[in-house]
């Protein structure tokens, strides 16, 4: 293969710069892709620990008897790390910002699905979809994390029903 002269003029005189451009991006690109290709391969399979950020979320308020809905598309300061992440077992340690906890997890075609009771009988549910985010790191995925939240010991008032949701990015810690 004969290489081209980068100061070497074309039958016109103008100076033959665009093979010598198309062949450096050819080159550079044939070495980047296989590391793109590799990020892109990144799974959930034997994670140990993911770390969450909330990126928008919403929340559920009942006001005389109807619902009154807040969004909010900013990023919060609502982080999760879910360690210990045991399939074997079904079981990982939750880590917010009110201390850390067992939780239970179920893990599917998917996702994972961090599952918690607390103590004063709420419900938060967390899945970690297997898709990776098509915007981000490489190597983040999309999450979900439902609050199904009830104020004190108030039977039947509504006013103390605060549901909500988040949505954002895992990324792998471990």
């Amino acid at each position: 293969m004969r290489w081209p002269d980068i100061g070497a003029r074309n039958s016109r005189g103008t100076a033959n710069h665009r093979t010598s451009l198309r062949l450096i991006a050819a080159v550079i690109f044939s070495v980047a892709a296989p590391r793109r290709a590799a990020a892109q391969a990144v799974t959930l399979e034997g994670v140990k620990s993911l770390r969450c950020q909330t990126l928008a979320s919403s929340t559920t308020r009942w006001r005389g008897g109807a619902p009154v809905l807040s969004v909010s598309k900013a990023p919060s300061m609502t982080q999760l790390v879910f360690d210990a992440i045991d399939p074997t077992s079904g079981t990982a340690r939750l880590i917010g910002n009110a201390g850390a906890t067992d939780v239970t997890l179920s893990v599917n075609a998917k996702g994972l699905h961090f599952i918690e009771v607390t103590g004063s009988g709420n419900l938060m549910v967390t899945t970690v979809f297997r898709t990776a985010a098509s915007h981000g790191a490489p190597g983040t995925f999309v999450f979900v994390y439902s609050r199904h939240f009830a104020l004190g010991s108030a039977a039947g008032d509504s006013n103390a029903t605060i549901p909500s949701q988040h949505h954002g990015l895992c990324a792998i810690l471990e």
